[in-house]
């Protein structure tokens, strides 16, 4: 049964013994103020209000400012939304903040709510006044609730008594204004939580946090101190351009473009992880030192275009899968790597310093790997496969050794290396060997090894046309 005190609408509740009310449907109220007393009379009886309706005053833009007592503790969903010239809010008593309350309130600057515990999605999206929030008993949060507030400054959530665990998806997407968190509880950070906060420079978190995915998109954080992180999600800290350094010791999973054009690191240590995933690295252009000695797999473009790092040492790397691994390192002159079998494409492309790689253990080089680098020599004694233009404009490659592994060798593989003049050729007749593979070498001396030794019965050796063209031929063993 609803009925109107003071001008203000109110439906009840509950009756006897404890007479409760709730402010009802308000969306043509006239007045610029909502003061909502302790208690209201329908003419009968004394009914005390606890809570503001969903949709109570739904786009009205009459009010200006909203105070409750303290025996309401819940407001409803869509309660005020796109009320655009509510200024101010108290509502000392309220608990819980349904889906949308003060979404779109575009000038609402302050609101006080001591005794928060629970805001739901959506709560003050978009209050692009909003410039403070003080909410220290605050337990639960929703995706989206501070999400595009432009002017949000300062937010204190965190107290000695209350515990909120998580930060969920998109919650302060979007606050421009914010620079410092205080966040000491939090255990988990959801996706997108602080994409695009382009001020936020400092977030202080408990040591053990899970970082969802594009949780620091777009941030200006200079400081990750969170030595216990185990995981950091897809393009969790992406263009990030405040990070300088990174800590995550005991970090074991790093996903896809975790770190992705972060312009401005120099420095990274992650010691326990075992895969460098697809553009973890990539564009980090100022990265000069890292420290990945467990690295087993590196994948797509991991580090592509670390363009001033000098050297990486990489003890117990396997395999580099897939493309562009180190492609455009323009700076790499060195790279550890005694374990590695597998050199994916392009993995050095353009990486135009580099002079030295471990090749002892490599078995297979695919297409473009090698391409325009600074390698002097290759030796690499366990070799079966060499792709397609792997070396092709090695500018300073003088001596290749072909060991007798070798099953493979595809077409302009060293094609256009103008300092190539010995390729000693230990393969057998099993060798496919592709056209252009040798091509344009002025003065090439090859010597092959005894590749038809003991074959009495050969008559033809059947190479495409264009292998060794323009080459001198020559053999070491008669």
């Amino acid at each position: 049964m609803s009925f109107t005190y003071l001008g203000i609408n109110y439906n009840i509740l509950s009756g006897s013994p404890n007479f409760t009310c709730e402010v009802d449907n308000n969306t043509s109220y006239g007045g610029a103020q909502v003061i909502i007393p302790t208690t209201v009379n329908n003419g009968f009886n004394d009914y005390t209000v606890v809570s503001v309706k969903q949709d109570a005053f739904n786009g009205n833009s009459n009010i200006q400012q909203v105070i409750l007592p303290n025996t309401v503790k819940t407001i409803g969903m869509n309660a005020f939304l796109n009320c655009v010239n509510i200024v101010m809010v108290n509502c000392p008593g309220v608990t819980n903040i349904n889906n949308d309350a003060f979404s779109a309130c575009n000038n609402l600057a302050m609101i006080n709510m001591p005794n928060i515990v629970n805001i739901e999605d959506n709560a003050f999206a978009n209050c692009t006044s909003l410039t403070s929030v003080y909410a220290p008993k605050l337990t639960t949060i929703g995706s989206n609730i501070f999400d595009g507030c432009t002017s949000l400054s300062m937010v204190n959530i965190s107290s000695d008594t209350a515990i909120l665990s998580t930060i969920d998806d998109t919650t302060f997407t979007g606050c421009t204004a914010l620079t410092m968190l205080n966040i000491p509880n939090v255990e988990t950070i959801g996706s997108n939580a602080f994409d695009d906060l382009s001020n936020l420079v400092m977030v202080n978190c408990p040591e053990t946090i899970t970082i969802g995915e594009e949780a620091f998109t777009n941030s200006s954080i200079t400081l990750i101190n969170c030595p216990k992180v185990e995981t950091v999600r897809n393009e969790a800290f992406k263009r990030s351009s405040g990070l300088v350094n990174i800590n995550l010791p005991l970090c074991t999973l790093l996903e896809e473009s975790a770190f992705s054009n972060c312009e401005n690191l120099v420095q990274v240590n992650i010691p326990l992880v075992t895969t460098v995933n697809k553009l973890t690295f990539n564009d980090c252009n100022t990265l000069l030192q890292i420290n990945v000695p467990q690295v087993v797999t590196i994948n797509d473009s991991a580090f592509y275009s670390c363009n001033v790092l000098p050297r990486i040492d990489l003890p117990n790397l396997d395999v580099i899968n897939d493309l562009s691994a180190f492609q455009d390192c323009t700076s790499l002159k060195y790279v550890k790597s005694p374990l590695l079998r597998s050199i994916g494409t392009r993995s050095f492309y353009n990486c135009t310093s580099l002079t030295h790689i471990d090749l002892d253990s490599v078995e297979t080089i695919f297409e473009y790997a090698f391409y325009e680098t600074k390698l002097k020599r290759l030796c690499a004694p366990h070799l079966v496969s060499i792709g397609s233009n792997a070396f092709e404009q090695n500018s300073d490659l003088e001596k290749v050794i072909i060991p007798h592994s070798i099953a493979f060798i595809g077409s302009n593989a060293f094609i256009d290396c103008p300092k190539l003049k010995k390729i000693y050729f230990k393969g057998s007749y099993n060798t496919t060997v592709e056209e252009y593979a040798f091509h344009n070498h002025c003065g090439l001396i090859v010597y092959i090894d005894n590749i038809c030794k003991k074959c009495k019965y050969v008559k033809l050796l059947d190479l495409p046309c264009n292998v060794f063209r323009e080459c001198h031929f020559d053999n070491d063993d008669n």
